[in-house]
């Protein structure tokens, strides 16, 4: 597939969700299996090129799902990562949209964590999407649980859109690099957006030369 081709692909599949990207933002969700140059894009998508400010909307439910998040992680101590993903981390969400959420615990603490959240949850008041039920407004949808030892999304939900997802999730908690841990392991997505994966994986590198400098621990799972 030609870049052009990729270009609109990325314009389109953003449009099915009422988004209209720059230039930048086309780079950075760019849908190929090839690593592609960041002039380029910019230069072939003839967009404007800054990165656009997020709406209110997105700022305010960003506000809501850190401080959530940060009650919760300080409550359960093996909730290792917490990302904002959905139309919130694509950063355009409407009033009404619910906040998507993904959580990683430590190993061999999956099913229990998930059962003691959704109670302190339902216990607290937290507003949080049902299953069955249509959204509401800020409710805290929980639809993705992963472990330490099992952060390799199943090949069955390998698509599209989780490639699209896992390049524009916002990490909001983050313990011992698991962030970092879920992204390397999770090289499939490169099959769908090679160029944004890449970016994400250059960036973390760094960071694990950074760590090793200074004798910090870092292992892929």
């Amino acid at each position: 597939m030609g870049l052009k081709r990729e270009i609109l692909r990325t314009i389109e599949y953003a449009a099915r969700y009422g988004q209209k990207l720059t230039g930048l933002q086309v780079y950075k969700r760019l849908l190929g299996r090839k690593r592609r140059r960041k002039t380029e894009v910019l230069e072939l998508a003839g967009l404007e090129n800054k990165q656009k400010i997020k709406n209110q909307e997105y700022k305010r439910k960003m506000k809501l799902a850190k401080e959530m998040v940060e009650r919760l992680m300080k409550e359960f101590e093996e909730i290792y990562f917490v990302g904002v993903t959905g139309s919130v981390a694509a950063g355009k969400p409407e009033a009404d949209d619910d906040i998507d959420l993904m959580i990683i615990t430590k190993a061999n603490c999956l099913w229990k964590s998930r059962l003691i959240i959704r109670w302190y949850i339902w216990k607290n008041r937290i507003p949080h999407r049902v299953y069955g039920k249509e959204q509401k407004k800020d409710d805290f949808c929980f639809n993705m649980w992963l472990d330490e030892e099992g952060m390799l999304i199943p090949k069955g939900k390998r698509n599209e859109k989780n490639a699209v997802d896992l390049v524009l999730m916002k990490k909001v908690g983050n313990k011992k690099m698991t962030y970092e841990k879920f992204i390397m392991i999770n090289k499939w997505t490169s099959k769908w957006a090679a160029t944004p994966y890449n970016r994400l994986v250059k960036k973390i590198k760094g960071r694990i030369e950074l760590n090793k400098s200074k004798k910090k621990e870092f292992s892929l799972i």
